[in-house]
């Protein structure tokens, strides 16, 4: 199952730019396993590494729009608009922002289209908390 972001109009030049469009945004709920590509970003993982996951936002546009880093904790944003998205917390740490893996994440953010739609398929395909 695909789940689409959900773009604001007012990023979308910007995100273009940094070739993050409809087409290559997107997360894939697979058999055994999540990939969520991000323009030249990519996260895969195991359903039994998602600890648990929770709802959020809104947020501040400044902090969630494009590939974001925390530098407080090292979660990562994947951000198409600053109004609402899932949080998904991992047992143990993923690649994902930098090419060569040195920097491991111990969860991201999604501005997906259909939040509690790709809640739900990750709950059916893996039992987790949400």
């Amino acid at each position: 199952m695909r789940y689409s972001f959900a773009f604001d109009d007012r990023f979308r030049l910007p995100l273009r730019g940094l070739g993050i469009t409809e087409s290559t945004a997107y997360a894939d709920l697979g058999r055994d396993h999540m990939l969520v590509k991000f323009g030249l970003w990519t996260v895969a993982m195991r359903y039994d590494n998602i600890d648990h996951l929770q709802a959020s936002g809104p947020y501040a546009w400044y902090r969630t729009i494009g590939a974001r880093l925390s530098l407080r904790d090292r979660g990562l944003t994947f951000g198409t608009n600053a109004d609402a998205g899932v949080c998904v917390f991992f047992k143990k740490p993923v690649t994902g922002f930098d090419p060569l893996g040195f920097i491991k994440h111990p969860a991201l953010t999604l501005t997906l289209a259909d939040i509690g739609g790709f809640m739900n398929g990750i709950e059916d395909r893996y039992r987790v908390a949400v």
